[in-house]
């Protein structure tokens, strides 16, 4: 027959076994080095709205990033997710996407991102929602930079912060 635990002595018990998880891992925050995204026409597909970014405009991506702001750096990852012209005057725009780490000290792992931003603007701020691997519980931001432009390819460099659990 199980003890009869008092609510308290329950409440005490999930307190002391909480912290004793939470003794095995530690918060970290980091910045990570510049990440340069490739925003190639070929790797981004219209699926809904008007080709001129207008109220309802829905755009799918899996671009490339790169080490370098060149077209032809190393790859380091992928951007996968979508961006959806929300504002009615077409000037504001909702992103949700998952930074896929493929190479490096941080192959396997993700960063999840999501915000409104104007994406016409050179600086854009979006905040990170989540993470997977060496990115547990990732909370923090990212702020993209316009770095080249032409009529249809551009990089954007990313500065991302984040503060995350590390086991140990």
């Amino acid at each position: 027959m199980a003890p009869n635990l008092s609510l308290s002595s329950t409440i005490k018990l999930s307190v002391i076994l909480m912290l004793a998880m939470f003794s095995f891992t530690t918060a970290r925050e980091i910045k990570l080095p510049a990440l340069f995204f490739q925003n190639d026409p070929a790797t981004r597909i219209l699926v809904a709205g008007p080709r001129d970014y207008r109220f309802g405009t829905i755009n799918i991506l899996d671009n490339r990033i790169t080490a370098g702001k060149s077209r032809f750096s190393r790859e380091i990852g992928r951007v996968q997710g979508a961006n959806i012209t929300s504002s009615l005057d077409g000037r504001k725009a909702v992103i949700e996407v998952s930074i896929i780490f493929t190479s490096g000290k941080y192959n396997g792992s993700t960063l999840e991102l999501q915000g409104q931003a104007s994406p016409r603007a050179d600086v854009r701020e979006y905040a990170v929602t989540g993470g997977t691997g060496k990115f547990r519980f990732a909370v923090g931001y990212a702020v993209f930079e316009t770095v080249a432009r032409d009529a249809q390819y551009s990089v954007d460099r990313g500065d991302i912060t984040v503060r995350f659990v590390e086991n140990l």
